[in-house]
C-alpha cells in the first residue's frame, strides 16, 4: 500500500485507510509489516526519512493515548532496519483488526 503524499508538513497526519488481513498480512498477526517514510521531492528522486519493521501486535501495543504528542508510546524510525539511531517518530493513532474470516 501507498498512501497519498503530503506536502510542506513536517508533522504529517494521514487519513484512516482499510486493508483486509489476508493483503496485509496473510491472516498472520505476526507476519512482518515494513513502513517506509519518504520526503517527497518535485524531481522524483524522494528521499528516505526512515523505516520500522513491525507486526499487527505490536502496532496495537503502540497505539497512543495522547493523540500525536505521544511520545513515549510513538514507534522509531530508522534509516536502516536494524539501527539504534531513531530519524522520525511513528505515533499510531488506531489500529484494529475487526474480523478475521481468513
Amino acid at each position: 500500500y501507498r498512501s497519498k503524499y503530503i506536502e510542506d508538513d513536517l508533522n504529517p497526519y494521514w487519513e484512516k485507510h482499510e486493508i483486509s488481513l489476508e493483503d496485509l498480512c496473510y491472516c498472520d498477526l505476526e507476519w512482518p509489516l515494513r513502513f517506509s517514510l519518504y520526503d517527497w521531492q518535485k524531481n522524483g528522486k524522494h528521499r528516505k526519512i526512515g523505516q520500522i519493521e513491525t507486526d499487527i501486535g505490536t502496532l496495537q501495543r503502540h497505539i497512543s493515548q495522547l493523540g500525536n504528542a505521544d511520545r513515549d508510546t510513538a514507534l522509531r524510525l530508522s534509516k536502516e532496519t536494524n539501527s539504534e539511531k531513531t530519524k522520525g517518530l511513528l505515533i499510531v493513532l488506531q489500529c484494529k483488526v475487526e474480523q478475521m474470516s481468513c
